[in-house]
Parts: structure tokens; C-alpha cells; sequence
């Protein structure tokens, strides 16, 4: 019943969320904004109803998770390829340079292949690259390191020390539901 209520209440929220969405973009980009305060509030509206549409989105996620009706294609996924490629992207290249920031990858011998989402395993480790980001400065470097004993091992540093206040809802599903946090926040979940 509780799955079922939050799918139909995440489900019914999505729909007007869109509806908002959809008329501020009309009024940004057919309409123009009168004055800059007007232009404002318009972003102001923008920005809040897609926090909330993630909220939205997060729900239905976790709700698809605890239950195991999430679909995943799972592949054989060589990482330290997935990590190069992803290194590779413009998008990342071009939200790290604007920090300044370095990435460096260290494969210590041949990795086996593993087991998993291609498509998740890649949104995680964007997920988790930009998401230290936020806490460097210009020419720190993350360095992610492979090596396999009995599994394989994955090592990411960074040159500094992460905010104590990140730990307590790093791994947090609840999390999710929280929409005043910034999206810097670095999250696990």
C-alpha cells in the first residue's frame, strides 16, 4: 500500500511539476521577461520546480530499488575503460577545467571485467567525480586506481580532507527527499 500510494502521489506530482516547467520556459523564450526582477523570479520558479521534480524522480527510483522492480542491463563492463571514457567526455573535461582540476587514472595490472549496469556505473562515477569537485581547488587532482587481489579494488583520492558535514547523509536514502540542499552535496545513495 505505502509503494502504491508513493507511486501514485510521486505520479500525480510529475504532472502539473511539467505543466510549470513547460509554461516558464514559454515565458523566458516566447514571452520575454519585462524586467530583470520578473526574468528572475522566472528562474527562481524554474530552478525550484525542477528540485522538485527531482525529488519526484528520486522517489520513484528508490521506491523501484526497494521493492526490485528497477530494470538493469547488466554487461560485462571493463572499468578502467568505462573510467578512461569518462575521463575523455567534454562534459566533464569542460566542468573540471573551469575548477582547474586534473584527473588521473592508475590501472596497477590487468583488471577482470565485472558484472553490472553499464549505463549506472557510468552515472555513478560522473556522479561522484563532479560531486568532489565541489570541495577542491584549482590543480587538485583525483586520482582513481585499480587493482584487483581477491576483487577489484577502487581507489579514488583527492589531496584534501571532505567536509566533516558531508558524512552524515552520504549513503542516506532518505536523502533524496530533502530538496534545500544544494546539488553539490556529495551523495551515495
Amino acid at each position: 500500500l505505502k509503494t502504491e500510494f508513493l507511486t501514485r502521489v510521486s505520479h500525480e506530482l510529475r504532472t502539473p511539476l511539467n505543466s510549470i516547467k513547460g509554461s516558464i520556459y514559454y515565458m523566458n523564450k516566447v514571452l520575454k521577461p519585462l524586467s530583470p526582477e520578473y526574468g528572475e523570479f522566472c528562474t527562481i520558479i524554474s530552478s525550484e520546480t525542477n528540485k522538485l521534480i527531482e525529488i519526484s524522480e528520486n522517489l520513484l527510483d528508490y521506491l523501484r530499488l526497494e521493492n526490485g522492480a528497477q530494470v538493469m542491463k547488466k554487461t560485462m563492463i571493463n572499468l578502467p575503460a568505462l573510467v578512461q571514457e569518462i575521463f575523455d567526455s567534454k562534459v566533464l573535461k569542460t566542468t573540471l577545467a573551469k575548477k582547474g582540476l586534473k584527473l588521473n587514472l592508475n590501472v596497477n595490472k590487468d583488471i577482470s571485467n565485472v558484472l553490472g549496469d553499464r549505463l549506472r556505473v557510468f552515472q555513478f562515477f560522473i556522479n561522484l567525480i563532479e560531486g568532489l569537485s565541489h570541495y577542491l581547488v584549482a590543480d587538485d587532482k583525483i586520482s582513481i586506481t585499480f587493482d584487483e587481489n581477491d576483487y577489484v579494488d577502487i581507489y579514488i583520492t583527492i589531496p584534501r580532507q571532505l567536509p566533516e558535514s558531508i558524512y552524515q547523509n552520504i549513503c542516506s536514502s532518505t536523502y533524496i527527499f530533502q530538496g534545500e540542499h544544494s546539488e553539490e552535496r556529495l551523495k551515495l545513495y
